[in-house]
C-alpha cells in the first residue's frame, strides 16, 4: 500500500470521543428515552394525543403499549427514502465544536472532498431506499478519505474490516483489495446498513452503533440492559467507548451541513458529476503501465480508475480473469484489441513462479536465481516477515523461461584437470564390494594419486556404489584394457 495511506483516527477522523472529552458530557433531561424512528413510525389518533404525549412519562407508556399491541413492527410507507430524523443534546453540541474549532482543518477537508463523491454515493442510497443522510456516515467513519487506513485495520471510504467487507461481496488479496474502491465500498456499506436495519427492526439508532462495533456487541449490550430492567435504546445501552460517541459524531455532521454558513463554513465547489467507467476485463498479471501505452492514456488516470489494485497496478497475476475500469467515452480499436491480446500473451514473460520446497529459504532463493530478496519480499505476500511455507509460490521478477545454468559435475571438473596431462583420461564406475586399494592395483596406481585425482569427489572415508572416479593412465596401459 502506497505511502499515502493513513491512520485515519490519528489525523483523519473524528469519532473518538473519550479523548475529545465529549464522554462527560450527559443527555438533557428532556432527550426522549424512544428512538425518534419509532416516534414517527408509530400512528396517533390524533394532533391532540400527539401533544398530550409531550409529558415522557406518558409517552413511554403509550409507545410500550401500540408496540405491544402489533404483532410485528410495521414501519410506515417508503421510510427507508426518510432521512434520519436527527436529536440534539449535549453530546451532539460538543461534538459541533469539536468540528468546527478543534478540528476545523480536517472538516475542511472533508468539505472538499464532498463534491467529488457525492453524486455516486447519493444514487446508490437512493438505490438500496435508503436514507440520504447516511452520506454524512462516510464523513465520520473516513473524513471521505478512500485510502483511510484504521489502527484495527479496517480500510477505504466505509472503513471495511477484512471479515466483513468479504460477507458483503468486497475481495482482497496481496494483488488487489476491493475496499478501496470508492463505488464497490459504498455498494457494500449500503447492503450492510440495509441489513443491520432490517435486524434491529428499524431503529436507525442501534444499526448505526453495530455498523461501527459490530451487531453482537449491541444485541449482548441489549440483553444486559434488559436483564438490568433498563431500556434497550441506544443511549441507555452499555457500549464499547468509541461507539458511544459515534451517534453524536453522525448527528453533529449532519446539522453542522444543514447549517454550514453559520458555522463559517462553505462547499468548496458545486457536487462533479459522478464518473461512470466501463468495464474491461484482462488476464491476470496484465501491468497498468503497458495498458495505458496501448490504450494512449495518461498512467496515472487509469491508476485513479482503478484504485483497488495495490501493487504496482498489476492485475492479480493468481487470477484468470480480472474486471478492471477505462474511461466510459473510450471505443477500443481493432487494432488496440490486438495489442491487448499481445500483451496478455506475454504477461508472465518476466516473471517466473517459484514453489518453495522443503529446506530452501529467501537466501537460497535470492542466490539460485542471483536476485536481491528484497524483490522477492516486494513482490511476494507473507503473514509473517521472512517467513515461508512449503508449496507457497512466489512470483519473482525473472524471466518465464529462465533455467539453471547447467553446473559440470565433479567428475567433469576433475577430467578436465586431467586432460593435459600426458596419458589417457579414463573413468571407473565403483562397483559393488570394491576398495580403493583394488582399483589401485586393477590399473597400477597408487591410492595417493586415485585420492588426490578425485579429491573433489572423495571427501568421504567410504566408496559409494556408482561413484565415477578420474584415473590417468599410460597410453600402453589404457590400450591393454577392456
Amino acid at each position: 500500500i502506497d505511502e499515502s495511506t493513513i491512520n485515519y483516527l490519528s489525523n483523519d477522523s473524528f469519532v473518538n470521543p473519550a479523548e475529545e472529552g465529549v464522554e462527560s458530557a450527559q443527555l438533557d433531561d428532556n432527550t426522549p428515552t424512544i428512538s425518534p424512528y419509532l416516534f414517527t413510525s408509530l400512528k396517533f389518533n390524533s394532533e391532540h394525543e400527539l401533544r398530550w404525549l409531550i409529558d415522557r412519562e406518558r409517552l413511554t407508556q403509550v409507545c410500550t403499549e401500540k408496540m405491544s399491541s402489533a404483532n410485528t413492527f410495521e414501519k410506515p410507507d417508503n421510510s427507508f427514502a426518510k432521512d434520519i430524523p436527527i436529536i440534539t443534546n449535549k453530546k451532539v453540541d460538543a461534538f459541533i465544536r469539536l468540528y468546527t474549532k478543534k478540528k476545523r482543518d480536517i472538516f475542511i477537508k472533508a468539505l472538499e472532498r464532498f463534491p467529488k463523491y457525492q453524486a455516486m454515493i447519493s444514487r446508490i442510497l437512493q438505490e438500496y431506499e435508503l436514507p440520504q443522510n447516511l452520506i454524512f456516515l462516510a464523513i465520520v467513519e473516513s473524513n471521505l478519505n478512500p485510502k483511510a487506513r484504521s489502527h484495527a485495520n479496517a480500510v477505504g471510504l466505509w472503513q471495511f474490516m477484512s471479515r466483513t467487507g468479504k460477507h458483503f461481496g468486497l475481495s482482497r488479496s496481496w494483488w488487489h483489495d476491493d475496499r478501496f474502491d470508492p463505488v464497490r465500498s459504498t455498494i457494500a456499506a449500503a447492503q450492510y446498513l440495509k441489513y443491520l436495519h432490517k435486524m434491529f427492526k428499524g431503529d436507525w439508532e442501534l444499526a448505526l452503533a453495530a455498523y461501527n462495533s459490530g451487531s453482537g456487541t449491541v444485541r449482548r449490550a441489549m440483553r444486559q440492559a434488559k436483564r438490568q430492567g433498563k431500556n434497550a435504546d441506544y443511549w441507555s445501552l452499555k457500549l464499547p467507548r468509541e461507539t458511544r460517541g459515534y451517534l453524536p459524531a453522525f448527528y453533529a455532521v449532519n446539522l453542522i451541513f444543514k447549517d454550514l454558513k453559520n458555522y463559517n463554513l462553505a462547499l468548496t465547489r458545486q457536487p462533479e458529476p459522478e464518473i461512470k467507467p466501463k468495464s474491461l476485463r484482462l488476464s491476470g498479471g496484465v501491468a497498468l503501465k503497458q495498458l495505458s501505452k496501448v490504450l494512449m492514456l495518461d498512467h496515472q488516470h487509469l491508476l485513479d480508475l482503478n484504485p483497488r489494485l495495490r501493487l504496482k497496478g498489476l492485475t492479480p497475476p493468481t487470477q484468470k480473469q480480472f474486471a478492471i475500469n477505462i474511461p466510459q467515452n473510450l471505443d477500443l480499436k481493432p487494432s488496440q484489441i490486438k495489442a491487448i491480446a499481445e500483451l496478455e500473451k506475454k504477461r508472465f514473460k518476466e516473471w517466473k513462479i517459484h514453489k518453495v520446497k522443503e529446506g530452501e529459504s529467501l537466501w537460497s532463493i535470492a542466490r539460485f536465481y542471483k536476485i536481491p530478496m528484497s524483490q522477492i519480499t516486494a513482490n511476494n505476500y507473507f503473514k509473517r516477515k521472512n517467513f515461508l511455507k512449503i508449496g507457497q509460490k512466489l512470483m519473482l521478477p525473472v524471466p518465464s523461461d529462465w533455467t539453471p545454468p547447467k553446473l559440470p559435475s565433479k567428475t567433469q571438473l576433475a577430467k578436465k584437470d586431467l586432460e593435459s596431462k600426458p596419458g589417457v583420461t579414463t573413468v571407473h564406475v565403483v562397483k559393488k564390494g570394491e576398495t580403493l586399494w583394488q582399483i589401485a592395483q586393477k590399473y597400477n596406481v597408487s591410492i595417493k594419486k586415485i585420492k588426490y585425482w578425485n579429491r573433489r569427489v572423495l571427501k568421504k572415508r567410504y566408496l559409494k556404489i556408482g561413484t565415477e572416479l578420474v584415473l590417468k593412465l599410460p597410453v600402453t596401459l589404457a590400450s591393454k584394457l577392456p
